[in-house]
């Protein structure tokens, strides 16, 4: 199978990169927001100097010679007010006097010149203009043209000046007051808002829209190298079960050409040890022979079961019945031991292929009588459990050693010298090849519980 190494690089740089492609993405999404909001703010800035420039530009216009008309100032600061986005304009006095107003009258605060004044719902803006000698040949009222300009003043003679007479009750002319004034425009920011808020749900759409496109884009690279990963050890894996099959089928041709031979060997052992004119030493001799033959046929036999592929034929299997049946074979493996059988079926009915779990109960119980050895009990019942039902093999013999848990399903490993250590391992092959889990719980020294877990009741 090829190294988690080789994988996990390419997953890490593919990860850093889309990492890094996502930052610089969203800090270009950032980017484009503030310049957003920025041409926003500006924009109303813009209108607000426009708005003083333009209402300085008015009242320049009706001013002359130092003096002005408050109805005509009105109209002005009126007619201004009405664009939109404009909440109140302001004319105050160097001395704080207001000289005029227009707009929705709101409060506005008296500020110096040249302030900006950011509220969530308004910007506030002020500017310095002076009109008091506004225009060509104004002058202080009441001087003449001989005393350094056009005058506002009668005239010797009794003529009229050029320009308004100040004292002319009907001319409604007001003097402007010394020092320079301060304008005020009081502007709506809705329009700003309104355009951050825009600028926040396009930064937000984008930023979510290049995650999902970076992030599926690194998901599709990394499942795609662990799509190669699995596709690298789907191919081991069958060349590693073609190779087992083989190296199986070569094994069990090698076991039966062993058997043959055995067999001839067992046969003439067995004629010698029936021959009358053998003596007692001879017997006894052909008697071992015999004795090791059976002993290596069965190992052989194991062997060929163990690697012969398991295709279970399931069936309805009555384990009361099943149990009852192989009660009597347990009790025979442990005559003359004092080891007592238990057996409880409790009227549990399974799926299985039962020749197959009854080959699987055999070897549970041989392991637990040979783990008892003289005066104990192996009790096998059958139980429901959360998944299904499990079958139970229970003895209080020696134990398993910690170190063992881990080793009992390997072929050939066993701590009996009788057995062929095949066993655990046909056991667990059987257990498999139904789907259920072979589980082993011990304490040294005191008992074992093996049990098949996972059986299918059948109701």
């Amino acid at each position: 199978m090829e190294p988690k190494g080789n994988i996990r690089n390419p997953v890490i740089l593919v990860v850093l990169a889309a990492a890094v492609l996502a930052a610089a993405s969203i800090f270009l999404l950032l980017r484009q927001y503030r310049v957003e909001v920025d041409n926003a703010q500006v924009q109303l800035l813009a209108k607000g100097h426009t708005t003083l420039d333009a209402l300085t530009a008015g009242i320049r216009a009706q001013s002359r010679r130092g003096m002005y008309r408050a109805e005509r100032l009105t109209a002005i600061f009126d007619e201004l007010a009405q664009t939109p986005g404009i909440l109140a304009l302001q004319l105050r006095s160097s001395s704080g006097a207001l000289v005029a107003a227009g707009g929705e009258r709101v409060t506005v605060p008296d500020l110096p010149p040249g302030t900006e004044l950011w509220n969530p719902d308004t910007l506030t803006m002020t500017a310095s203009a002076d009109f008091t000698h506004d225009g060509p040949g104004t002058g202080p009222p009441g001087r003449g043209r001989g005393e350094g300009g056009f005058g506002l003043g009668p005239r010797r003679g009794g003529g009229r000046g050029f320009g308004y007479r100040p004292n002319d009750p009907d001319a409604g002319d007001t003097p402007w007051e010394e020092g320079p004034h301060v304008l005020t425009v009081v502007l709506h920011t809705g329009e700003v808002r309104l355009a951050i808020r825009n600028a926040r749900l396009r930064l937000a759409g984008g930023a979510l829209v290049v995650l999902l496109a970076i992030g599926s884009g690194a998901w599709a690279f990394v499942s795609q190298l662990h799509q190669r990963r699995l596709m690298t050890g789907l191919l081991l894996a069958e060349e590693r079960v073609a190779q087992s099959e083989r190296l199986a089928r070569l094994g069990a041709g090698l076991a039966h050409e062993t058997k043959n031979p055995l067999g001839v060997v067992r046969g003439l052992a067995q004629s010698i040890l029936e021959a009358p004119e053998a003596d007692r030493d001879i017997r006894g001799m052909a008697q071992q022979i015999v004795d090791e033959s059976d002993r290596t046929v069965g190992q052989i036999n194991s062997f060929l079961g163990f690697a012969r592929p398991l295709e279970p034929e399931l069936r309805p299997v009555d384990l009361s019945g099943l149990l009852d049946a192989m009660k009597p074979l347990f009790e025979a493996e442990a005559r003359g031991s004092g080891i007592g059988i238990v057996c409880a079926g409790n009227q549990l009915t399974v799926r299985a292929d039962e020749s197959m779990l009854r080959r699987a109960l055999l070897n549970l119980v041989i392991n637990g009588i040979r783990a008892v050895k003289r005066q104990g009990t192996v009790a096998v019942r059958a139980e429901h459990a959360h998944d299904g039902v499990r079958i139970v093999v229970e003895d209080n013999g020696c134990g398993i050693a910690p170190e063992d848990l881990a080793r009992l399903t390997d072929p050939y490993f066993g701590r009996f010298e009788e057995g062929s250590g095949l066993g655990l391992s046909i056991v667990d092959q059987i257990a498999r090849a139904h789907g259920w889990r072979l589980r082993f719980r011990s304490e040294p020294g005191a008992h074992t519980q093996v049990s098949l877990e996972g059986l299918s009741e059948v109701r």
